[in-house]
This record gives structure tokens, sequence and C-alpha cells, in this order.
């Protein structure tokens, strides 16, 4: 069996559960170890992802406290720790929302991109650690909903070989 990869299908409460806590996992160490994020989905809402009820995470973050935090939290918070996120969605006015949020907790931060392609069907989040790639647009309704099927890889070739596409496909300037 292939390790560098790890298949997560969505269509009930378990694979749910073990998508989100892999993904959120890994939104943590990219605040502890920054890096360049490709988030790529042709439409992106907000969800709850990181379970701090209990407080766990609150080394991370104190001000988070006791609930469930957004993964649009997460995003601003790798960011404000030195990650740059290059966003990019479709131009449909759903993203905006998403989108607004991230502006305003980052104000005029220069590590925040983002590019909006009518034609983008792609999904993925991208760093140079991790590559989630799948069916599953980044929405409430992709990580709860859905029946998606998406993949977790640490494969470096296949980091690497997306991240040239991705620089190659949306240019940034």
């Amino acid at each position: 069996m292939d390790k560098s990869s790890r298949p997560f299908f969505l269509h009930g409460k378990f694979g749910e559960r073990q998508y989100i806590e892999a993904l959120s996992a890994s939104l943590i160490g990219l605040i502890m170890n920054p890096d360049k994020i490709w988030l790529v989905s042709a439409w992106v809402t907000d969800f709850d992802l990181l379970d701090n009820r209990s407080g766990h995470w609150d080394i991370i973050q104190p001000s988070w406290g006791l609930r469930y935090v957004t993964f649009s939290e997460l995003l601003v918070a790798a960011v404000e720790s030195g990650c740059q996120l290059n966003f990019v969605s479709n131009r449909r006015e759903s993203n905006e929302p998403f989108y607004m949020k991230l502006k305003l907790a980052l104000g005029n931060s220069e590590l925040l991109k983002r590019l909006s392609v009518d034609t983008v069907h792609t999904k993925g989040l991208l760093c140079s650690s991790f590559f989630f790639k799948g069916s599953m647009n980044y929405t409430y309704s992709g990580t709860h909903i859905n029946d998606e099927l998406n993949t977790l890889t640490i494969d470096s070739d296949e980091i690497a070989e997306t991240q040239l596409e991705f620089k190659s496909r949306y240019d940034f300037g």
C-alpha cells in the first residue's frame, strides 16, 4: 500500500471527521511552520473546522476561546504567522463573503493574494509538504453534506509538479 497518500470518503460522519481532523491538523502545522499556501476551489464558504471546545488549541491562538474555529480563522492565523495565501476561485458572488472575512481580518497584507478565474474547477489546498486534492469545493456542503472524495498526498514529486502548474496557470504577477 502506498503510504504517500490517504483518501478520504466524505459520505458519512466517520469520513467527514477523519477529513476535518486531517485538514485542521495540517493548517495548525502551517501556523507553526509557515509556508506558501495555494487554496484553489471554484466555490468557497466558511465552515467549522477545528474543535477547540476543550481549549487544547489555546496555545496557538488564545483568543479563539472554547468553541469551533472556522476554516477562515485558521487561514488567517496561518497568514498572520507568515504564510502567503494564494486564493483562487471563480467570479461568483457566493465566494465574496469568505474572501471579505479574510480581507477584513488581514487588512492590506501582502501575504493574501486573490485571483478570480471564470473557468476554475480545480480543487486543492497545496503547500510544499502536503496536497489535498479531489472533488470537494472548500465549502460547508463539501465538507459536511456532499458525497466527496478528497485525497491527502505527501508525495514530493506530485507536490512540486502541482506547485509549478498552479504558478504557471494562476499568475499573480
